[in-house]
């Protein structure tokens, strides 16, 4: 998902229709966290601080266009906030991964972070960071007690999945070897322990059905980028 954003918001000459799909794999909530000593206490303190302040409440994230951009747009969307006002409020910073978001916040360099429940999930639990709230429709199995952001009063589901994809152009009998790696892997009691140890959902999926699966997301994240001002 992460590449899907990051590709139309990049208008990148490399494109995610030209890969060859070989497997869905996993799809990861997201959360929302903060400081433990933020002033915001809930999600909605977050998102009427960025509505009132704008560029004075700096959030961070992934890749410019990426699920946890996308989120932090989504969001303000529901605020009530349209997609030029969401470009001109939202103060957003991407970065290379967790380990530079936990720093951002830590050293108050950041109000806010967004990322999958798994790169925050070990500093929510020492105390560290603070979760508001996390993306899926049901609770997070590594962040059980933090509330959906449905039940926060914000109509907003959005997981991050992740997956396989081949070079284009590869033969139908190379993919067909790789698809058969990745279904056996996938069947293995070792992937089940990954899936439980990192707080994954299990979204297998190959073939025709992950193509199609693909080709329509590229489809929904092209137009709510649209929607929330991060491509014209």
């Amino acid at each position: 998902l992460v590449m899907v954003g990051a590709v139309e918001t990049n208008a990148a000459e490399n494109r995610i229709e030209d890969t060859t799909p070989i497997a869905r794999l996993t799809e990861e909530p997201l959360v929302v966290v903060v400081p433990a000593a933020s002033e915001f206490q809930t999600l909605k303190d977050l998102v009427d601080a960025v509505v009132a302040d704008g560029q004075g409440v700096t959030i961070t994230g992934g890749s410019a266009g990426g699920a946890d951009h996308i989120l932090a747009g989504l969001l303000l969307e529901e605020a009530g906030l349209t997609g030029a006002d969401i470009t001109e409020k939202l103060n957003y910073v991407p970065n290379a991964g967790g380990g530079e978001a936990v720093s951002l916040l830590l050293g108050n360099n950041a109000a806010a972070g967004i990322s999958g429940v798994g790169e925050f999930a070990e500093y929510v639990e020492s105390g560290d960071l603070r979760a508001l709230a996390v993306s899926s429709e049901e609770a997070a199995t590594l962040l059980p007690d933090v509330p959906t952001m449905t039940s926060e009063g914000f109509d907003v589901v959005y997981t991050n999945w992740r997956g396989l994809l081949a070079p284009g152009g590869i033969s139908e009998a190379d993919a067909a070897g790789l698809t058969a790696l990745v279904t056996e892997m996938h069947e293995s009691g070792a992937w089940k322990t990954v899936l439980e140890e990192r707080g994954w959902t299990d979204a297998f999926l190959t073939g025709d059905d992950f193509t199609s699966f693909v080709d329509e997301n590229i489809v929904d994240v092209s137009g709510t980028l649209k929607n929330i001002g991060l491509v014209s």
